[in-house]
């Protein structure tokens, strides 16, 4: 007799299911609901930042903090870089070693704050009261004191001081062994009195 062979048995997978069209669209709004919140992490911790209360290593690098009063608060070791303090009040404020390299501290109230070993590399002091402020071993490479209070600052011991002064008032600062050696000066009062303005090459605002 002649047998007809019949079509091969599929093998058959233990724990194998069928995959609907709704269980491929939920995987794939899935995946696309977690990308998004990979996305969006980062801009979300970031405005956090900017809102969180003052204290010792606060990341308020970028923020836009003009006219805050932050007076008298701890900031030691704040990242404060490229942060807008324009016109902030920080009398009596804590900013040892604060990074505010590129900080915009135009008419700042700095009056009696302590910026011992802070980074001030470039940063925009202009106008800013910086009346019996500590800014010893600091870093002012770059900084802006054009019109500036250092009435009985200290200077002490700060480091690449290769920055432009010019209408500052340094009456009775204390500038021992501040290296000043790259210093532009024009109508600056020093410490003894005198007006330096050997290096009035340009109008200043």
């Amino acid at each position: 007799m002649y047998c007809k062979a019949g079509a091969p048995d599929q093998p058959h997978l233990q724990g194998a299911s069928t995959m609907t069209p709704w269980t491929v669209v939920s995987r794939i709004a899935f995946l696309v609901a977690a990308l998004g919140l990979l996305w969006l992490a980062p801009s979300t911790q970031a405005k956090a930042a900017c809102a969180d209360l003052p204290a010792p290593g606060v990341d308020w690098s970028g923020c836009d903090l003009s006219g805050a009063d932050l007076s008298y608060a701890d900031l030691d070791g704040a990242n404060l870089s490229g942060t807008d303090l324009h016109g902030t009040y920080l009398t009596r404020a804590n900013l040892s070693g604060a990074d505010l390299n590129h900080a915009n501290l135009r008419n700042a109230d700095l009056r009696g704050a302590t910026l011992i070993a802070a980074d001030l590399s470039d940063a925009d002091l202009h106008g800013a009261y910086l009346i019996a402020a500590d800014l010893s071993e600091s870093d002012l490479s770059g900084t802006d004191f054009k019109r500036a209070y250092l009435i009985a600052a200290s200077l002490s011991d700060a480091t690449r001081i290769d920055t432009f002064f010019s209408a500052t008032e340094t009456y009775d600062a204390f500038l021992s062994r501040a290296e000043l050696s790259g210093a532009q000066l024009c109508d600056t009062t020093m410490p003894d009195g005198r007006v330096y303005n050997t290096d009035c090459v340009m109008p200043f605002e």
